[in-house]
């Protein structure tokens, strides 16, 4: 049994927290009975008045001494060392409840789906990530659309995974129910300061599957069933979080305008300002560009570089400019593909070129002079001089 001092230090570590933790908080996150695992002389003297203290749920207490008759617990410390190991008993909790869960796959098919609605449909009780991604599943196991648990969830503006459907291969497991009974257990020993107390409906069902798992967990396992098989993680594919080493490993290619940070070597995508991993700023834009070819142009609201077939910008699709063109040079307005002067129809698309070109007012002044070479005709206009059109291209 955890002392009063050690309670908001175990709390601090198990429980995530948007607030500053509280220095009065004192409620034990995992409530463990002192017979669960010391004897009683060994609580008095770790705790002593405190030790009496009992979780609000009967049921949860009737579970962990259940996990401790059936052998889940590991042995604990000796009495001398129960104070010091508070944390540690915490931690043995949790993982017996877990190998429990893991152990009796079967169970999850018996308990009323209507208590796991109840209890799953408000939201995630906490922002851990396995408890969010347990939630999930069992949310997709019921059908229940997760954008509008999401909507309704009071931490969606501080979840990392609001509105994320799980993937279809992770199916629903008793590992995942008795995660969230877990959560909500721990919650109710003591909820921290400006967090509200969990809704009474969800308590009741909670408190109901604690009850149902008990009694299921004296049956034993049908052999007919299959036992659900974990697949091996699988190789991610490439995404934003790849370092150098693991594109170097697994031969992923470094795109035109992807960067390395020089301070942690993390493999960024061209359109990150920030280094992804250790939010350093990234190179200057123009450290980035390591080509720009024909037709190519940065936008001048982001100076995010695109392709000249683009005719917004890929990244805050602002119009792109007026193309610099050399005096004569003509963009088609059907393909966006620039033409010499010469051409009188796209060379891309056979559109006629426009009008105002082809009528030859804008440019029919422009003069160019030669080299003093020749007395007799030293001016020329645009068109008089082949050699100079087959030169360009």
């Amino acid at each position: 049994m955890a002392s009063p001092k050690l309670r908001p230090l175990i709390s601090s570590l198990l429980r995530p927290r948007r607030n500053p933790i509280s220095p009065s908080s004192s409620a034990p996150l995992l409530h463990l009975h002192p017979p669960l695992l010391h004897s009683s002389a060994a609580a008095d003297a770790a705790d002593g008045p405190a030790a009496a203290a009992e979780h609000p749920w009967p049921e949860w207490e009737r579970f962990l001494q259940k996990l401790r008759s059936k052998g889940y617990f590991n042995d604990g410390p000796g009495p001398a060392a129960a104070a010091a190991e508070a944390w540690a008993e915490t931690n043995r909790a949790k993982n017996a409840c877990l190998k429990f869960a893991r152990e009796r796959f079967d169970i999850l098919g018996s308990l009323p789906k209507h208590d796991i609605q109840a209890v799953v449909e408000c939201g995630c009780p906490n922002l851990f990530p396995k408890v969010v991604n347990s939630a999930k599943r069992l949310r997709s196991l019921l059908k229940l659309d997760e954008g509008d648990v999401c909507s309704s969830c009071d931490l969606r503006g501080s979840c990392d995974k609001a509105y994320v459907i799980p993937k279809e291969d992770e199916g629903a497991r008793t590992v995942d129910v008795v995660r969230i009974l877990m959560s909500y257990a721990v919650n109710a020993a003591g909820p921290p300061e400006g967090e509200e107390s969990i809704k009474e409906n969800v308590q009741e069902s909670v408190r109901k599957l604690l009850s149902e798992i008990i009694l299921l967990s004296d049956t034993t396992i049908d052999p007919s069933l299959p036992k659900p098989i974990l697949d091996p993680p699988s190789q991610k594919a490439p995404s934003q979080r790849i370092s150098k080493q693991d594109d170097q490993s697994s031969g992923i290619e470094m795109k035109k305008g992807d960067w390395l940070c020089p301070s942690c070597n993390f493999l960024n995508f061209a359109r990150n300002l920030r280094c992804l991993e250790c939010k350093k700023a990234g190179p200057r834009k123009e450290e980035r560009i390591i080509e720009m070819k024909l037709g190519d142009w940065t936008c001048p609201k982001c100076e995010f570089m695109n392709f000249a077939r683009k005719k917004q910008c890929h990244r805050c699709e602002e119009r792109r400019p007026k193309r610099q063109l050399i005096p004569g040079d003509w963009e088609c307005p059907s393909c966006d593909f620039v033409n010499f002067r010469r051409n009188k129809v796209c060379i891309k698309c056979n559109c006629a070129r426009p009008e105002a070109e082809e009528g030859g007012t804008q440019f029919e002044d422009y003069v160019l002079r030669r080299p003093l070479t020749s007395a007799k005709n030293n001016t020329f206009k645009f068109g008089d001089d082949e050699c100079e059109v087959e030169g360009r291209r």
